[in-house]
């Protein structure tokens, strides 16, 4: 039981901690649960990895739209550059030289690709308006207080993308750790149980939790492949299955609506088909079985045909 707990999804962890406090709710003072084990302390554990989780996926949905803001950013300030570069040719010519170097442009005429070098860019065009503002033309964006206004956004979406990523971080771990709180909670509720009820008693279901004296059902099959490249034979292939000793084969003819059929069984998660005529369509399904004989849900079912053995 602790480590069907372990394995469980959060989704699942969540559900599970709700169906224990409920239980502990109804059944806790008859049972003497420990303080830890309240449905009070079960709550605040569930609740807090609810809310780590709601806030975590608040922060994931977050990021996408300050990529976005951030894209076009960079597309407003390279847009600022270069109608201030045109707007400069006529003062400081076509081709770069000296008198480029105080609007921020060093090297050459051409718009910075990286981060940096658009807000450097950007900064020192904020300066040289200032200084000349007789050089700027308003019509054109190419002002100071534009060059600012796009360093301000460009570097205000950055920091924002960069702290979001951060905040990200703290919170994906914040997540884990309420979560695995939450486990610890449960399994431990486990074991108190284990030790105030029977490995029979019903109130095992109440809390969400197969009782140990019930045996396992297995769950349906997943990762169902059916290899059909051997004439004649259709080898089929699952992952293994918790709970499963032995596990069915079905084969249901493609467009019937009769009910599958076994083929066979297997003590391992592979089983060869033979048999079935050449040319044939089927839809194969795969069940488990655990060690008294409870046999679990069929997988989904998988298309395949049956390949003919080639003309000598």
């Amino acid at each position: 039981m602790k480590n069907e707990i372990l394995k469980l999804s959060s989704e699942d962890l969540l559900g599970l901690g709700l169906k224990a406090v409920s239980a502990a709710v109804l059944h806790g003072p008859a049972i003497v649960l420990s303080p830890r084990r309240s449905a009070e302390s079960l709550e605040a554990l569930r609740a807090g990895a609810d809310k780590a989780e709601k806030d975590f996926q608040k922060g994931i949905s977050a990021l996408p739209k300050l990529r976005v803001a951030f894209k076009l950013a960079r597309v407003a300030a390279r847009a600022q550059l270069t109608a201030s570069r045109d707007v400069l040719k006529k003062r400081c010519g076509s081709q770069h030289c000296q008198a480029w170097n105080a609007a921020g442009w060093k090297v050459s005429l051409a718009i910075p690709r990286s981060l940096n070098g658009m807000l450097s860019t950007l900064s020192s065009l904020e300066q040289y308006f200032k200084d000349n503002p007789d050089h700027e033309v308003e019509k054109m964006g190419a002002t100071s207080a534009e060059s600012k206004a796009a360093f301000d956004a460009l570097d205000g979406a950055k920091t924002a993308v960069g702290n979001q990523e951060v905040a990200n971080k703290k919170l994906h771990a914040a997540r884990d750790q309420a979560f695995e709180s939450l486990r610890k909670g449960l399994r431990g509720l486990c074991h108190e149980l284990n030790e105030l009820i029977g490995d029979a008693d019903a109130r095992w279901k109440a809390f969400g939790l197969n009782a140990p004296g019930e045996p396992h059902t297995p769950p349906a099959p997943a990762e169902v492949t059916v290899e059909n490249d051997i004439p004649g034979q259709l080898v089929v292939m699952c992952a293994a299955v918790p709970f499963a000793d032995h596990y069915r084969v079905f084969t249901q003819p493609a467009g019937s609506n009769a009910e599958p059929q076994p083929a066979g069984s297997s003590g391992e998660p592979v089983f060869v088909i033979e048999g079935l005529a050449a040319g044939t369509s089927w839809k194969i399904f795969v069940s488990a079985v655990n060690s008294v004989g409870v046999e679990g849900p069929r997988s989904q079912p998988v298309a395949t045909s049956v390949l003919a053995a080639e003309a000598a």
